[in-house]
C-alpha cells in the first residue's frame, strides 16, 4: 500500500529532522558551516542546513565547502575519506525499511543505493519511528531522489502546515514537486468523509480454531455498533432475526492472528453489511492498540458487503476502513480456545475518500478492491 504509506509520511513529515536542505533546525548547525550528505554539499544559514551544490562524481569536502576532484589534496583532509563510510550506511538497508516498501525492487536499479527516487525515500520514511531511520532512508536514495525530496519538502513544509499536511495540500500547492515524488490526489466526494462511526465491545470465553466444535467462539450479539454512509445507516440492519459475532484464530502462510466478524441473518439468509476486525499475532498485546490502515496500525477493521459461496463468506465490496483505537482487556491463549475481550471506537472512511486528506486510495492496495456504492 505504497500510496497510503506516502500519505502517512506527509502527516509525519514535520516529526523528522533530516539533514537534506529542509527548513528543519539543527542545534549543531553553526552559521557558515558545511555538511556533506553523500554527494550533496550543504551550508548552514540561519540555523538551517541548505543545499548549495550536488557534487555528482566529485568529492564533497565539508572542510573546504567545495566539490573537489578526486585525488591528491582531498586525501589529505581525511574527513572526506571518512564520509566515504556513508557507503557503509548501506547497512541501513538492514533496518528493513527500504526492503519493506518493496518499491526499490520495482525500480530495476542495480546500483549501490538501497533505494531510488523521492517516492522510495518517502515510502521508506513512512515506516520510521525516529530521525536516525529517516536519515538512513534519505541517505539510501539516489542523488536525483534526494534533490527531488529536498525540493518537495521545502515547498510542502512552507505551504502545508498542520492540519493541512496532506496529499491534497501537497498536490495543490506543490504540483511539480509532488509529481516528482509520486504524490497524487484524487477524491470521489460522493462518498462522505468521514463515512460513519463505530463502537467496539466484545467478550468471549473461547476463541474458535480449526479444531473447535460448532458454536465455539460465537455469540448472538453485535460487537460493533454505529452508522455508515452519508445516510447514516445502522451497522445492525433492521428487520433481521439475529446478529452474530464470532471470533476465530486463523493460521496463514503470511502470519497468524485472530479475526472477529459480525454478520446478521434473516432466517438463514445473510444480511449486509459485515464488520470484520483482525489482529495479527505479531501485534498481540494487552491495552490500547491503534486501529488503522496506516503503518502505525496494529488492528485492521473494515466494513463490507459479502455473500455466501460454498458455505464460505466471500467479500463482494468494501464500504469503509476504520481509524481509531481498540483496548484489549482480555487476551488468553486464543490459539487454543483462550478468552478474548476488547472495547474501542473508530471512525469509518471510504477508500474513495480516505482520512487525513488521502483522497482515493483504491490504487494503493496490492490487490485490486471493489468499493461498494456510496450510501
Amino acid at each position: 500500500m505504497k500510496k497510503l504509506l506516502i500519505t502517512m509520511m506527509l502527516i509525519m513529515a514535520a516529526a523528522f529532522v533530516i539533514s537534506c536542505g529542509s527548513d528543519d533546525s539543527d542545534d549543531s548547525c553553526t552559521d557558515g558551516a558545511f555538511l556533506c550528505q553523500t554527494s550533496a554539499l550543504h551550508q548552514c544559514e540561519a540555523g538551517v542546513w541548505k543545499l548549495i551544490q550536488d557534487c555528482g562524481d566529485k568529492t564533497c569536502n565539508e572542510q573546504t565547502g567545495k566539490c573537489e576532484d578526486e585525488g591528491g589534496d582531498t586525501g589529505n583532509t581525511g574527513d572526506t575519506g571518512n564520509t566515504g563510510n556513508t557507503g557503509d550506511t548501506g547497512n541501513t538497508g538492514d533496518t528493513g525499511n527500504t526492503g519493506d516498501t518493496g518499491n526499490t525492487g520495482d525500480t530495476g536499479n542495480t546500483g549501490d543505493t538501497a533505494s531510488a527516487g523521492c517516492e522510495d525515500i518517502l515510502s521508506c520514511i513512512s515506516a520510521c519511528a525516529d530521525d536516525t531511520c529517516a536519515q538512513a532512508c534519505f541517505d539510501a536514495g539516489t542523488t536525483q531522489g534526494q534533490t527531488d525530496y529536498q525540493a518537495w519538502y521545502t515547498c510542502f513544509s512552507s505551504n502545508c502546515a498542520s492540519p493541512n499536511n496532506n496529499a491534497q495540500c501537497s498536490v495543490e500547492n506543490c504540483p511539480t514537486e509532488s509529481a516528482a515524488c509520486g504524490i497524487e490526489f484524487e477524491v470521489d466526494n460522493t462518498y462522505a468523509n468521514p463515512y460513519g462511526t463505530v463502537t467496539f465491545n466484545f467478550s468471549i470465553d473461547k476463541v474458535a480454531n480449526t479444531n473447535s466444535a460448532d458454536g465455539v467462539g460465537a455469540t448472538q450479539s453485535a460487537f460493533a455498533t454505529g452508522t455508515y454512509g452519508g445516510a447514516a445507516l445502522s451497522l445492525v440492519p433492521t428487520g433481521i432475526d439475529a446478529t452474530i459475532s464470532s471470533a476465530y484464530y486463523f493460521t496463514d502462510t503470511s502470519g497468524n492472528g485472530f479475526q472477529v466478524m459480525q454478520y446478521s441473518l434473516s432466517g438463514q439468509t445473510l444480511v449486509n453489511p459485515v464488520v470484520i476486525l483482525i489482529v495479527d499475532e505479531k501485534n498481540f498485546a494487552m491495552g490500547e492498540l491503534p486501529v488503522s490502515l496506516y503503518n502505525t496500525g496494529k488492528v485492521t477493521a473494515f466494513l463490507v458487503d459479502a455473500s455466501v459461496v460454498n458455505s464460505s463468506l466471500s467479500i463482494d465490496c468494501y464500504h469503509a476502513f476504520a481509524e481509531g483505537t481498540a483496548n484489549i482487556t482480555t487476551l488468553g491463549d486464543v490459539a487454543n480456545e483462550g478468552a478474548l475481550a476488547f472495547t474501542g471506537s473508530a471512525t469509518w472512511y471510504s477508500p474513495k475518500n480516505y482520512a487525513d486528506g488521502a483522497g482515493d486510495i483504491t490504487g494503493a492496495f496490492s490487490s485490486p478492491i471493489t468499493v461498494c456504492a456510496a450510501k
